[in-house]
């Protein structure tokens, strides 16, 4: 064995007589990938520099290899160490030209792979809207309340405050939180009129669809858990929104409170049928959570957006709806490092 796995040094071979196998994997499943004879030059970094590529060359026949290490090569003359190093780059340029090929061929792979999972995908969300079992769980979720899709279609009108007083409850909602160490305000806030202009349209949505749900949803651990969570995002969405100066704060903020309702309509399920909890999980979350809020009645944005929001996952920006982008890659973002506007840019190139 002239080389072994991950053993690679500053050397380089040429094969004088006989013949050297370049195997692959040659601990575990041993597979011969290229085949090296008389007059061929081997430069060890060139192939064991992919960590990848777990890559051994053994002797198949009794052979005969000059060994050319740096202190040997600098030891030749000018002409000589010329003649080597142009060698060694013809070899170096042979490698790059070998990567490349295999990029562009993953490269392909990839894409192929990512329609595929795309179209699979898509006729999966085609069966999924046309199940009449599907449509029939939906209609057994609690109704969101009345207040939420009236106000949400409101929020830039005179009437706003004249809708949130016909629900005492909301109202107590809205002053609670204009009065909580949040805001940190000098004198208590008991006007509604005046609680409304100093939350600002933006958070007074928030509100109204965060009420909505917890409305819908038992008084139970599990249903705060993910209330709280949604919640967490929401806040997150708006501020990141808010930040970049990309997309609606309040839109994004709707989006985010709203991303796990399938995962609470499988809860719920759960719940109602103990007994086949476990055939539960197999139901997609997001189309579910989409074919809810469409049942509401509430903006196409937002029941879309839920929809596609896993899409990131496995789909390129162009697999998702122009007006829809925004939206899913904010979700998506949650789990990068990189500025929002940074990723989106990049995302939608």
């Amino acid at each position: 064995m002239l080389m072994r796995e991950n053993e690679a040094d500053q050397r380089a071979y040429v094969v004088l007589d006989g013949r050297l196998n370049l195997v692959q994997d040659a601990k575990t499943h041993p597979k011969t990938i290229d085949v090296f004879s008389k007059g061929d030059w081997i430069e060890e970094t060139a192939f064991n520099g992919d960590p990848l590529e777990a890559i051994s060359f053994i002797a198949a026949e009794p052979a005969r290899i000059m060994v050319l290490d740096k202190k040997t090569i600098d030891s030749l003359n000018d002409a000589t160490q010329l003649s080597v190093y142009r060698r060694l780059a013809h070899l170096y340029a042979e490698r790059i030209r070998r990567i490349q090929k295999n990029e562009n061929n993953l490269f392909k792979k990839n894409r192929q792979l990512e329609q595929d999972i795309f179209d699979y995908r898509s006729q999966v969300d085609t069966r999924f809207h046309r199940s009449e079992m599907i449509h029939s769980i939906i209609q057994k979720v609690p109704r969101l309340p009345a207040f939420a899709t009236t106000l949400s279609g409101q929020l830039l009108t005179k009437d706003l405050v004249e809708q949130i007083k016909r629900d005492p409850a909301l109202v107590a909602i809205v002053l609670k939180t204009i009065n909580s160490a949040f805001y940190s305000f000098q004198k208590k806030i008991s006007d509604i009129h005046h609680a409304v202009v100093l939350l600002g349209f933006e958070q007074i949505y928030q509100i109204v669809i965060s009420e909505g749900i917890r409305r819908t949803m038992p008084n139970t651990e599990k249903f705060k858990a993910l209330h709280l969570h949604s919640e967490i995002v929401s806040h997150i969405a708006f501020m990141l929104s808010l930040e970049s100066r990309l997309g609606h704060p309040a839109e994004m903020a709707s989006f985010g409170l709203l991303h796990e309702i399938g995962q609470i309509v499988i809860q719920l399920l759960k719940n109602q049928n103990p007994k086949i909890a476990a055939l539960m999980e197999v139901l997609d979350q997001a189309q579910l959570g989409s074919l809810l809020l469409k049942a509401w009645n509430l903006p196409d944005v937002l029941w879309k957006s839920v929809e596609y929001q896993t899409y990131p996952e496995f789909s390129s920006p162009r697999g998702i709806p122009e007006e829809l982008r925004l939206p899913a890659l904010v979700k998506k973002s949650q789990t990068y490092p990189l500025p929002l506007r940074q990723l989106i840019e990049k995302q939608t190139k």
